[in-house]
């Protein structure tokens, strides 16, 4: 009976530290179903079971992805000789105007509030490159959309979501 006992709360606070990344988002396919407590091995065999080829190397792996309807490329890290996930990028290959009020809308929409904004803009000879960030905090994760915009052309939108530290 003890190690019946034992068995169930090692399990249980196994799922517990191991929570999915932005608490299973069905918008974000393939990334909702892996948890901060993957190593590269789990998360291969989870690209395996949905039928994603992935790149990268040692300590990433890279697929494609479409997210909201728009093309990108997912980069999943790893540290610790890839035994620990340390973080998960979203690198949209199109930016349509409309993406960006969709990103801020849903992440302020899901994770309960506004984002922390900062802007900065740097000017060159012949134009001026401005970045913007918006920043979301839960108790269990940061998630930070990165904008690069040439005048008002946007070049650049990057999703960076990491697991808070404790």
């Amino acid at each position: 009976m003890e190690i019946r006992l034992y068995a169930l709360l090692v399990t249980v606070t196994t799922v517990a530290i191991q929570a999915q990344v932005l608490n299973g988002d069905q918008r974000f396919p393939v990334l909702n179903q892996i948890q901060w407590g993957m190593s590269k091995e789990n998360v291969l065999d989870l690209c395996a079971a949905n039928n994603i080829k992935p790149g990268g190397n040692d300590s990433t792996i890279t697929f494609d992805a479409d997210f909201f309807e728009t093309p990108a490329k997912a980069v999943v890290r790893f540290r610790d000789n890839a035994k620990k996930l340390q973080w998960l990028e979203v690198k949209f290959k199109e930016h349509p105007k409309h993406l960006l009020d969709t990103l801020v809308s849903h992440f302020t929409r899901t994770l309960g509030g506004e984002p922390a904004r900062t802007e900065k803009e740097k000017s060159a000879l012949l134009f001026t490159l401005r970045m913007e960030v918006a920043m979301w905090k839960t108790a269990k994760e940061s998630v930070t959309l990165l904008v690069a915009k040439q005048n008002d052309s946007i070049f650049d939108v990057c999703l960076t979501i990491r697991p808070m530290t404790r």
